[in-house]
């Protein structure tokens, strides 16, 4: 298993190589309790179109073991260390809700580091953008449903609800089976008062914003602030679609990053 160890945590990461060994990497940064297999089919299609990618399990997901607490440092911090390990120079950068925070930060800390940057359904910081929601999930299928729910946007969620079903039933599974809902708790305080706001102009490498126009967890607005307020970016807002864009508009999400990452000539 690739595992880099750490003083305070053994941090979980995976690659994807295509056949050109030199080709251009993209990493990818998960958001709140998802792991890096979230992005399976995503890899598989950056690999067949000429990318090398990497992704880690973020503190207090998947197959990552922490041995201290969980901050939103450490976390960027995290990323970092991998990519040292793996001597990664100059990749595009991805996130996704919670990672799209991670990604800001290290972007804003290290203007130079990243060749792209793409932020997916994330927020600069938590008010007014990002709904209230409870503090803890429970291990009840139906609360864990509902709670789910929200996460999609009205039409996925009338055509998709086995699917919607079978996610709820796996994280009641963690949920009973191991810590998933302390973790979880412990991401979320990670981020409580987090504001990059006032760092977004330090974004010097090319950025695209996507976001859904019907997310109940970070409101669009949010995408439209960091589209106004990193300079030259690019914004896609995908029509009736909700917060899990991966799952929910996950084919369009990869024709558009593609797009976006393809080396410029």
């Amino acid at each position: 298993m690739p595992i880099l160890k750490l003083d305070s945590a053994d941090i979980f990461y995976e690659t994807w190589i295509c056949q050109d060994p030199g080709a251009p990497w993209i990493y990818l940064v998960n958001g709140h309790t998802r792991s890096h297999k979230d992005f399976k089919f995503f890899a598989r299609y950056l690999v067949e179109n000429g990318f090398n990618v990497a992704s880690n399990d973020n503190r207090g997901s998947g197959e990552s073991k922490i041995y201290d607490r969980i901050t939103l440092d450490l976390m960027a911090s995290d990323v970092i260390d991998v990519l040292d390990h793996l001597e990664l120079r100059a990749p595009s950068l991805l996130g996704l809700s919670m990672g799209g925070v991670i990604s800001m930060k290290l972007a804003c800390a290290e203007p130079s580091m990243f060749q792209n940057l793409v932020l997916v359904s994330t927020c600069p910081k938590p008010r007014p953008w990002m709904m209230r929601e409870e503090a803890r999930w429970s291990s009840d299928l139906e609360e864990i449903i509902q709670k789910l729910l929200k996460y999609f946007g009205p039409d996925f969620r009338q055509k998709n609800m086995v699917l919607i079903k079978a996610m709820a039933k796996n994280i009641q599974d963690l949920a009973i089976k191991g810590k998933f809902a302390e973790k979880a708790e412990e991401q979320r305080l990670a981020l409580k008062g987090f504001d990059l706001t006032p760092e977004l102009g330090k974004i010097q490498c090319p950025t695209l914003v996507v976001h859904g126009d019907r997310d109940e967890v970070i409101e669009v607005g949010a995408a439209q602030f960091l589209h106004e307020h990193i300079t030259g970016s690019e914004l896609k807002i995908y029509e009736n679609a909700g917060h899990l864009l991966i799952a929910e508009s996950g084919r369009k999400l990869y024709q558009d990053v593609v797009e976006f990452i393809r080396p410029r000539q």
